[in-house]
């Protein structure tokens, strides 16, 4: 009888989230670079600094929030635990 090693859902599962969270993160970054780019072409107009701090401030907390997400998710990727309870 052959035996077969289970499939790794659970690590295919992980990057896939880590993928997704990526794609979302990029999203959020853009959208964040063009507010930013819309207040520094404004400049001269009252209030001009409140897309650039709201911008600044989402990429700032969006790379923060991945950073720690794909190092939390990475390091349960190199688990060989098969269930972890």
């Amino acid at each position: 009888m052959i035996e077969t090693d289970p499939l790794p859902l659970k690590s295919l599962a992980l990057w896939i989230t880590i993928i997704c969270s990526a794609i979302v993160s990029a999203y959020i970054i853009f959208v964040s670079a063009a507010s930013i780019w819309v207040g520094v072409s404004h400049l001269s107009e009252e209030g001009a600094w409140a897309p650039i701090l709201a911008g600044s401030l989402a990429i700032f907390l969006t790379s923060l929030l991945s950073f720690v997400l794909v190092r939390y998710l990475l390091r349960k990727i190199k688990q060989k635990d098969i269930i972890d309870l």
